[in-house]
């Protein structure tokens, strides 16, 4: 639970820098969640999705990246994101080794438009941050509908 917590609250303070320059809105999948699976970003903004996974220890966050599957259907295509999680990062401010997955969805909200997405990140063995055990299964299963205002 702490990465949940952990990885959602320094999304949100991502989504908000990310959101101010519209240019490119970052949105959390955790944040749509946890706002009943709406969330709305400045008009003309570029949607990305972007997750993270902190643990404990570099060799924790690697043992994530080998164990998940992640896919995203975004604007009626399915991707396999897999692949696409960055090599893990130490963050000086909470001590925590971090990776990062950022998908560009290639979606520019203008007021009123709306996308949807459905991200899905699944391990197939269980993981431990160095806090909390994961078993396998379903992490995240987020559907969330993005609104340009």
């Amino acid at each position: 639970m702490r990465r949940l917590i952990l990885v959602g609250l320094v999304a949100a303070a991502l989504a908000g820098a990310g959101s101010a320059t519209a240019a490119t809105a970052i949105v959390p999948p955790l944040r749509c969640a946890n706002n009943g699976g709406q969330i709305t970003v400045p008009a003309g903004s570029s949607v990305s999705i972007r997750d993270g996974w902190a643990a404990a220890t570099r060799p924790l966050d690697l043992q994530f990246i080998e164990a998940q599957k992640t896919w995203i259907v975004a604007d009626g295509r399915r991707t396999n994101l897999r692949h696409q999680w960055a090599d893990p990062i130490f963050d000086p401010g909470s001590g925590d080794w971090i990776t990062w997955l950022v998908y560009p969805t290639g979606v520019t909200l203008r007021a009123g438009d709306s996308m949807t997405f459905h991200y899905v990140e699944t391990l197939r063995e269980s993981i431990f941050d160095g806090w909390s055990i994961y078993p396998p299964g379903t992490v995240e299963d987020v559907r969330c509908t993005v609104t340009g205002v």
